[in-house]
């Protein structure tokens, strides 16, 4: 049979199937909800006094009871530079990485032919001492200079 035939509306059933949706989606928030109705509050539950370690549990809950309060953050930064200082260092980093670019563009990094006369031309512009391998008490001078600005550090005062 057609829906004329039954003098039907074939939206009766689409129509029933969303308030049905409806009422289930109504009982859902509703059940969800009435947990939050008991009274019971998560945070405040008595410990177990059975457990062994009911005490150690008490102890450290009531050490952190206090709460931080605002006048303890730190007071916001006076010295930061205004959105225009940073966009000109926004810009000045921009044009400096745009030139690496360019620079980086420029050079040839596949070698053809004879690498020797490159070799020497970069030989020639590298100072000497550094092109020479590392001495072998150059791991020890560094742990010891490094030791030694580590000594003379001062850490920065703890503010109150």
């Amino acid at each position: 049979m057609t829906n004329d035939e039954t003098n039907g509306d074939g939206r009766f059933f689409m129509t029933l199937g969303l308030r049905r949706l409806a009422l289930l989606t109504l009982a859902a928030a509703a059940a969800g909800l009435s947990g939050c109705a008991t009274g019971m509050d998560p945070f405040q539950r008595p410990t177990d006094p059975h457990s062994a370690a009911a005490a150690d549990v008490d102890r450290m809950v009531a050490a952190q009871r206090e709460f931080p309060r605002w006048s303890k953050f730190p007071k916001a930064p006076q010295d930061v530079p205004p959105p225009a200082e940073f966009a000109v260092q926004v810009a000045s980093l921009q044009a400096s990485q745009n030139a690496l670019i360019t620079d980086a563009g420029k050079i040839q990094w596949y070698l053809k032919g004879d690498t020797r006369a490159w070799a020497q031309s970069v030989r020639s512009v590298i100072d000497p001492q550094y092109a020479q391998p590392a001495p072998p008490n150059a791991a020890a001078e560094a742990s010891a200079w490094a030791r030694e600005l580590r000594e003379k550090a001062v850490p920065p005062p703890i503010a109150k």
